[in-house]
């Protein structure tokens, strides 16, 4: 049998290799060597800055992210539901059951089942929270009946690329949330003609939700239906579902709902009235927000409209940074320097200095005590005094406001992320932005997304991760996903590099298939947004770990068949050739020179796809798998795959299988030891790692080809346990891992 080509060929020498005439000549114009110096420069970026310190800040985000709320904040009682949060994939029953519970039909059902029953496929159009999830689900019920499976798209297919899937017999397909389509409306009609009969003719049946206009019963007239509201009072009575409510605060839900027509916020009121009457109680007296309106219809001042701007855009922040981010956004407001020095002079006896305010109707400051009793260190922090006040405060400015603000806080938030601002301040511009998105994401998307993506480092990382905050958001979430995606399509190299940080976190686990698979693609077939797509799969699973086994089992399966797709044609291509090992080095060799020459004949702002399973594209995918088992748990710096060892087990043979591929690799085999003593390590006072530690063992070991076991066996444990290990595990772990080893390890 034929080595592998990883396996067999060493790592190439740069000095070693011959110099390339065609580089010589290039290297003679000083237009050229600026040229590929700057290149240089930013490829280090890239790798250095954009790799591991960027994906670190993005942890931050992570973490912020439950505590942000960016998505679950709403006017009203309604959040996010298992159904609107899970992925793409089949859904369980009880979720299905859970949103149809308590369902009143619109006044369209009858038009949107009659449409199904005849062409398998319904398209319900409508505002945001009518209701038409339920609807959807509901239509599938009566078709697919209770006990059958039903499957959810992904919000970011075409309807060509819906024509294109397969369907099967007796399930019910739902897309929620459609994000739209670019295509003209006589090639988007012809589509949909086609996805209809495509599921018609599989037995299935299809239901698609979507807000966007190109998806309008003027542009599909056969299979678009509109949607409204079904009656808020029967939604209240139908979920109440005979329940005791006092006379008195029924009749105030019934004022309540009377303006407001989502049915999702009518059923959590509901629920609320039951399970916590004096919580529905005040939260129909709707406190922040008519706080918020009574102080932005007062007699504003210039500087309190700042003040508060600064501490809605930037979040909760100590006093000093409260007052350094006002004065900032105050000079952006301020006029111009010889308008200034035309006004009156004010002698310093009669100057009154300004004063904070210790005592506004919307944010208050003091310790935060919740930090411990050393939160005097860092001094006083101001914060809203109530959660929703942000939200509230951001989206009236938004209503009432022109550019009169907007265009100050615009040129205010460029300087301030166009430098280096610190993690919170970044993760809250990002919070704020996600927030105002609701309202307009088309703006906050030219005036800020686009142009970060293709900015500085700290630029892209914002970009990312106000992706990544709305993904927490169902209607948003599509939105984000499209983005994040079309910044990844030949847009570009630093475009590529922010596509690949938004896709590495929560916009990834939400939508998993859609971004491993441009992850991979990037990984493999880009050399230097590559190098940043690795760190983003190592910090996806890392992501996809915490959310749990099945969203981590996934991923494991992508990955592991995305490297056996590339590496097992060229083994078998090296088995009928009988190609030798010197040719391969001497392959690599070549692919390296190559490479050097692309790089330096483009453009710094364009990237080459490798095309076909060359060495570079065998190398990266082992390089992306080293970057999964080396990823990190958010916050504390514990290897992701401890997790999955002692809290995860069925997913360890899988871990085991990329384990011992990337053992096998000699370009990838020293940083491979080097994640698996980290891991040991990190168990040493573990007692109940026994068992898992032996299972990765048996694991790495069943995956291992006959001709490598015995000397990866000795290998692992020279290196583990020799006078040059630097290994901190405890003698019974690394017995019990190199036991499993056994017949191949001798020690």
């Amino acid at each position: 049998m034929t080595a592998d080509p990883e396996a067999a060929a060493p790592r190439p020498d740069p000095a070693a290799t011959p110099p390339n005439e065609g580089q010589d000549r290039k290297l003679e114009q000083p237009e050229a060597q600026a040229r590929i110096k700057d290149e240089a420069r930013v490829e280090e970026d890239f790798t250095a800055e954009d790799g591991r310190s960027a994906m670190r800040r993005l942890y931050v985000v992570n973490n912020f992210h439950g505590r942000v709320d960016a998505g679950g904040a709403s006017f009203g009682f309604a959040g996010e539901t298992r159904f609107a949060a899970s992925p793409p994939g089949e859904l369980p029953g009880e979720v299905v059951d859970e949103l149809v519970q308590g369902f009143v039909p619109p006044g369209c059902t009858g038009a949107a089942a009659d449409r199904l029953d005849r062409a398998a496929m319904v398209v319900l159009t409508g505002a945001d929270g009518v209701g038409k999830q339920a609807l959807a689900l509901h239509l599938l019920l009566g078709r697919i009946g209770r006990g059958g499976r039903f499957v959810k798209a992904s919000p970011a297919n075409t309807v060509a690329r819906l024509a294109d899937q397969d369907y099967e017999a007796g399930v019910g397909y739902v897309v929620v949330d459609l994000v739209g389509d670019d295509a003209n409306s006589s090639v988007l009609r012809f589509e949909a003609e086609r996805l209809a009969k495509s599921v018609r003719k599989a037995g299935a049946f299809l239901v698609i939700t979507t807000t966007s206009r190109q998806l309008s019963r003027k542009a599909l007239p056969d299979f678009a239906v509109d949607v409204t509201p079904p009656d808020a009072e029967a939604v209240l009575l139908s979920h109440l579902n005979g329940a005791a409510v006092p006379a008195e605060l029924l009749d105030k839900a019934r004022q309540y709902i009377s303006t407001r027509s989502h049915p999702g916020d009518v059923a959590a009121l509901a629920r609320l009235l039951v399970s916590d009457p004096d919580k529905a109680n005040a939260t129909m007296d709707d406190e922040p927000h008519a706080q918020v309106t009574s102080w932005i219809e007062g007699n504003v001042t210039k500087k309190d409209l700042l003040a508060v701007t600064a501490l809605a855009v930037a979040g909760e922040q100590s006093e000093q940074m409260h007052d350094s981010l006002t004065r900032l956004l105050m000079a952006h407001v301020e006029q111009a320097q010889g308008a200034r020095e035309a006004a009156p002079h004010i002698a310093p006896s009669e100057e009154v200095l300004p004063k904070r305010v210790v005592d506004h109707p919307l944010y208050t400051s003091g310790l935060d005590e919740d930090d411990g009793s050393d939160a005097w260190l860092d001094g006083r922090r101001l914060r809203f005094r109530h959660h929703d006040h942000r939200e509230h405060v951001l989206l009236e400015m938004h209503r009432r406001y022109d550019h009169h603000l907007w265009r100050p806080v615009e040129s205010w938030l460029l300087e301030l992320c166009g430098g280096n601002p610190r993690d919170e301040v970044q993760v809250q511009v990002a919070v704020s932005l996600a927030l105002l998105a609701k309202a307009n994401f088309t703006e906050i998307r030219r005036k800020y997304l686009d142009p970060w993506a293709n900015g500085t480092v700290s630029e892209r990382t914002t970009a990312a991760m106000v992706l990544q905050v709305m993904s927490a958001n169902s209607r948003l979430a599509p939105v984000a996903l499209t983005t994040a995606l079309e910044w990844g399509q030949d847009q570009g190299i630093k475009r590529g590099v922010t596509s690949a940080l938004a896709l590495g976190g929560p916009l990834g686990v939400r939508f998993p298939d859609e971004a491993m698979r441009r992850l991979v693609f990037l990984s493999l077939r880009a050399k230097r947004i590559g190098m940043v797509a690795q760190f983003a799969v190592g910090n996806l699973f890392a992501v996809s770990v915490d959310a749990g086994p099945e969203h981590a089992g996934r991923m494991l399966a992508m990955v592991t068949d995305e490297v056996r797709g590339v590496t097992t044609p060229r083994r078998a291509k090296l088995e009928d050739t009988g190609e030798s090992a010197d040719a391969l080095v001497a392959e690599h060799q070549r692919a390296d020179r190559d490479g050097l020459d692309r790089d330096g004949s483009q453009d710094v702002n364009t990237e080459r796809y490798e095309r076909g399973l060359t060495v570079h594209v065998v190398r990266s995918a082992r390089s992306m798998v080293v970057a999964l088992l080396c990823a990190e748990q958010a916050g504390d710096e514990q290897p992701v795959i401890r997790k999955i060892l002692l809290e995860q087990p069925d997913n360890v043979d899988a871990i085991g299988v990329l384990w011992a591929d990337v053992l096998c690799s000699a370009p990838h085999r020293a940083a491979a030891i080097g994640a698996l003593r980290e891991v040991l390590d990190s168990l040493r006072d573990e007692s109940a790692a026994k068992d898992a530690v032996a299972r990765l063992g048996a694991a790495i070991y069943a995956a291992m080809p006959l001709s490598h076991r015995e000397l990866r066996g000795a290998e692992l444990v020279r290196e583990l346990t020799g006078r040059r290990a630097r290994s901190n595990a405890s003698h019974v772990l690394l017995s019990t891992f190199l036991g499993a080893l056994r017949p191949a390890t001798k020690h």
